[in-house]
């Protein structure tokens, strides 16, 4: 009888150890590697949302220079311009003048 309850007690004993083998192999070769995948990808999903809104950014940042250059050049062609016929002006006027 008490063998009979060793190789019982054994069994069981045996299938804890290998339900517990069996987690860890499950927990370290299926488990861990979808929680990396996982996030693998939304790290990616969050790089690919920053890098929008980085070109999101530049792109209006280069409208904005662009604006302002030429804004800044029309203010120096107003300038070129307006010198331009003071001289012209001021040209006539002394050739009407003599």
């Amino acid at each position: 009888m008490a063998k009979r309850i060793q190789k019982h007690i054994r069994g069981y004993l045996d299938r804890i150890v290998f339900r517990k083998k069996k987690y860890k192999r499950w927990y370290e070769f299926v488990y861990i590697p979808a929680i990396i995948k996982i996030q693998s990808i939304v790290r990616q999903k969050i790089a690919e949302r920053d890098f929008r809104e980085l070109m999101r950014q530049h792109k209006y940042a280069r409208i904005i220079q662009r604006i302002w250059q030429t804004y800044l050049l029309r203010g120096e062609a107003a300038k070129v311009l307006l010198l331009l016929l003071l001289s012209l002006f001021s040209s006539l006027s002394s050739s009407i003048l003599l």
